[in-house]
């Protein structure tokens, strides 16, 4: 399973929703269910998945599903 796919089942679960409704390219803040509590749940859930730690600036710069597996695949790199 691909890093992009991974996050998209992750997200989804804490989303409570199916991954296939996810679309990695919408902005995180037109997301529905994808508030300011969600998104501290996400990134956190994603640390702990990956084995990672986001830098707060990394945290603000995400903007889409899409940059967060860039994000990860960089990191584990």
């Amino acid at each position: 399973m691909n890093t992009l796919t991974q996050l998209k089942t992750l997200i989804a679960g804490e989303l409570k929703k199916p991954a296939e409704e996810l679309d990695e390219n919408i902005e995180v803040g037109n997301i529905s269910g994808w508030d300011s509590m969600t998104h501290i749940a996400i990134i956190t859930a994603i640390e702990e998945q990956f084995d990672i730690k986001f830098k707060l600036r990394e945290i603000n710069n995400i903007t889409n599903i899409i940059s967060i597996a860039e994000l990860v695949e960089k990191k584990q790199s």
